[in-house]
């Protein structure tokens, strides 16, 4: 029985401990994503304007200016590389059309965000299909 009891009790620990170490992790690799990042890319296709967002890891915000409106949301990160991008809140500026339809294409690939990966500064996202949307590179502040 004694024995029982302690196998139960070093069960806990190391899955209590396990659990900690993994959050642990997650807190860390978010922090490196946190900076402003220039867009080079939307929907496989090179932007002919630039396009920059910011990232705040820590407040799990996310926001920016097109050459048009400023966007500002939240974000959650739900494991490592699953991230969902919550309805942003747009300024209601009327702009070129041209301007217009590159922003409304940029908010669609926002909202329509599933995963991400982080690699050498590029930050790539990507739909539920797994089709690369955002192709981003953070900049040296």
């Amino acid at each position: 029985m004694k024995q029982t009891i302690k196998l139960s009790i070093l069960i806990f620990s190391l899955f209590f401990i396990s659990c900690k170490e993994a959050q642990k992790t997650v807190e860390t690799t978010t922090k490196m994503y946190s900076g402003k990042y220039e867009i080079k890319s939307l929907h496989s296709r090179q932007l002919e304007r630039k396009l920059f967002f910011t990232i705040d890891s820590k407040e799990k915000k996310i926001s920016g200016k097109t050459d048009c409106n400023t966007y500002f949301g939240n974000y959650v990160v739900t494991n490592t590389h699953k991230l969902e991008i919550e309805p942003l809140g747009v300024t209601k500026m009327y702009c070129e059309e041209n301007v217009m339809e590159v922003e409304s294409k940029l908010f669609k690939a926002f909202s329509d965000t599933n995963t991400f990966n982080f690699d050498n500064n590029m930050l790539t996202f990507f739909n539920k299909e797994g089709d690369l949307i955002i192709r981003a590179y953070k900049m040296n502040n």
